[in-house]
């Protein structure tokens, strides 16, 4: 897509999918723009929940009672991922069962924020997991995490939330 702006998405359900809502506008082609998310869920995708991916200068999607559940595909997944977008917005939402998957992961933004964000019973193995990476200026409220198991190995290490460089935590 060359643009993907102004639409509000509300009430969807997803289940099984590979990737269950995916706006790949990079290639320097594409913009993503003032998008919101009410309502919506994921269950059980391969590889990511929603997969944003656009050109700098791209801002301002919101989710707003959304839901992911359960990321199959491991440490290289997300519940949530974006590039390139700044000002990035989780208000109330929810991530379960994230097997080694990171559920929000916010590359090259300028800000994010999350509030009153829950994710329970998600597994942390890998060396230098992350339940939440941004390189990005994060404002979190509100974050509860239970029943989630960190057991990176000895000599290893598994984050709550990570910020700066891959390399760092």
């Amino acid at each position: 897509i060359t643009q993907f702006s102004n639409n509000l998405c509300s009430h969807l359900y997803v289940r099984h999918a590979f990737r269950s809502y995916a706006c790949n506008a990079s290639g320097s082609i594409g913009t993503l723009w003032n998008n919101t998310f009410i309502n919506c869920r994921s269950d059980l995708q391969s590889e990511y929940g929603w997969y944003m991916d656009a050109i700098v200068g791209s801002t301002t999607q919101t989710w707003l009672n959304c839901m992911i559940d359960g990321v199959v595909g491991g440490s290289t997944c997300a519940g949530w991922y974006t590039n390139n977008i700044d000002d990035v917005m989780w208000l109330n939402c929810q991530a379960d069962d994230m097997s080694d998957g990171k559920a929000i992961y916010v590359n090259l933004a300028s800000s994010a924020v999350i509030n009153q964000f829950r994710s329970e019973s998600s597994y942390l193995i890998t060396n230098g997991s992350r339940l939440i990476y941004a390189n990005a200026s994060l404002d979190i409220n509100n974050l509860k995490v239970q029943a989630t198991v960190f057991n990176p190995g000895v000599g290893n290490r598994a984050t709550i939330v990570g910020l700066g460089t891959t390399g760092s935590s």
